[in-house]
C-alpha cells in the first residue's frame, strides 16, 4: 500500500482502532477489508464483528470509496467463521449470547444495507459466520479451493431470521434447508451451482478476474449502481410494482451528471468517466430507500 493510500485510509477510518485480525487498505477506489488471523483460519472474534459496521459506515460516507471488498490475507481461508474458542466467555449465558448475536447481525446488516457495491473473494475455508459475511455481499467470486457451509446445527445455535432470509434469497429454500439442517460443507463446484458463489476460477486465474470485476464496478455510474442495489433488494423482498421509491431513483438518474456523461460518451464511442460524479446520499427506512 502506497503512502498516499495509507493517509487516505486513515482519514476514512477517522481514529478507529482496528483489532488484531482485521486490516483495511485503500487500493484505488476500493476499500479492502482483509481478515488476517492465519493461525485461526481468519476466524472472527467479537472485536472483529463489532468494528465491521463502523468501517462500512465510514466508507459509505467517503466519496473516495466506490466499493468495499472482503478477503482473507492468505489463500487458504476467507474466514472459518466465529471464533468458537471465546464462546465460553463472551458468549456464555443467555445475555452474552444475545449481545454476541446482535453484534454479528449488525455487521451483516451493515454489509447488506451499504449503498456501495460489496464483494467477497472466497478462497479456502468460508464457513459459519464467514459464509454469513460472504453471503451478505453483492458479488462473490471464488477459486476451486473454496469450501463453504453454514454450521449452527453443530453448535446448538438457531440461525437468525435476517441471515436465513438472506440465505434463501441467494440459494433458494430447498438448498437453505439442506445447508442448515445438515451443516454440510460444500466444495466450489457445488457452491457455484447453488449460487453461494457467482463465479469460480482456477487459483492462478482468480485474482486477475477479481481485479477485473473490481475495476468494472468502481468504473460504473454511481446513481445507477446505488439505485440498482436498492431496486434488486426490493424485488427480492417481493416489491415488483413501480412506485414512488423507484421513481425517485429514476428522477435522480435523469438529473445527474452521469446521465449526460454516459450518453455523450456512448455517442462519441468513448469509455465514460464517472470518477468526478459523487456517490448519491440516500435516506433509508426499511425498503423506502430514496436518494436525497
Amino acid at each position: 500500500m502506497s503512502e498516499t493510500s495509507t493517509v487516505v485510509t486513515l482519514k476514512i477510518l477517522e481514529g478507529i482502532n482496528l483489532p488484531a485480525g482485521i486490516a483495511v487498505e485503500l487500493q484505488g477506489r476500493v476499500l479492502h477489508v482483509i481478515f488476517d488471523r492465519p493461525e485461526r483460519k481468519n476466524a472472527m472474534n467479537l472485536q472483529m464483528w463489532q468494528v465491521l459496521p463502523r468501517i462500512i459506515h465510514l466508507a459509505e460516507g467517503n466519496d473516495q470509496v466506490r466499493a468495499i471488498a472482503f478477503s482473507g490475507r492468505t489463500a487458504d481461508s476467507f474466514s472459518a467463521g466465529a471464533d468458537i474458542s471465546e464462546f465460553s466467555t463472551v458468549r456464555s449465558g443467555a445475555a452474552n449470547s444475545r449481545h454476541y448475536s446482535a453484534a454479528v447481525q449488525e455487521a451483516e446488516l451493515a454489509i447488506i444495507e451499504c449503498t456501495k457495491p460489496t464483494l467477497a473473494l472466497v478462497r479456502g475455508w468460508c464457513v459459519g459466520g464467514g459464509c454469513e459475511l460472504a453471503l451478505a455481499c453483492d458479488i462473490r467470486i471464488g477459486d476451486t479451493t473454496a469450501k463453504m457451509g453454514i454450521t449452527p446445527a453443530k453448535l446448538g445455535i438457531v440461525y437468525s431470521q435476517t441471515s436465513t432470509t438472506r440465505l434463501v434469497e441467494e440459494v433458494g429454500a430447498a438448498w437453505a434447508r439442506l445447508l442448515l439442517l445438515t451443516g454440510e460443507i460444500v466444495k466450489a463446484d457445488t457452491a457455484l451451482r447453488i449460487s453461494l458463489l457467482h463465479e469460480v476460477h482456477l487459483t492462478e486465474d482468480v485474482e486477475a478476474r477479481w481485479n477485473a470485476v473490481l475495476g468494472r464496478v468502481t468504473g460504473g455510474a454511481p446513481v445507477t449502481l446505488a439505485g440498482a442495489k436498492v431496486l434488486v433488494g426490493r424485488a427480492a423482498a417481493g416489491q415488483g410494482q413501480e412506485d414512488a421509491v423507484a421513481n425517485s431513483w429514476y428522477e435522480r438518474s435523469y438529473a445527474s451528471d452521469e446521465y449526460r456523461i454516459g450518453v455523450t460518451s456512448f455517442l462519441a464511442r468513448e469509455k465514460p468517466d464517472f470518477s468526478a460524479v459523487p456517490w448519491p446520499t440516500a435516506i433509508s427506512a426499511g425498503d423506502q430507500t430514496i436518494p436525497e
